[in-house]
């Protein structure tokens, strides 16, 4: 649970810095570089998970949004 709402609170506060900085637009962008990669690599990856221990895949999601997660803020935060 409490990755959900680590997840949606930065999705939230990603949402309203782009629109603070660059509007509407740049939230639509940020919509669709969001979901587009999921849904292009679903089938593909779906097969793969598949195969793996499900407590294996269910710890590598977090893990793997965390890794993305942290360099995305510090980028924000020094203006990058």
């Amino acid at each position: 649970m409490l990755g959900y709402a680590a997840e949606w609170s930065w999705l939230v506060a990603l949402w309203v810095y782009a629109y603070t900085t660059s509007g509407v637009v740049a939230v639509a962008i940020l919509g669709l570089a969001r979901t587009l990669p999921a849904a292009i690599l679903s089938p593909a990856l779906s097969t793969i998970t598949d195969r793996l221990p499900r407590h294996r895949v269910r710890l590598g999601i977090p893990l793997g949004r965390a890794s993305l997660v942290g360099p995305a803020a510090l980028l924000i935060r020094t203006g990058l």
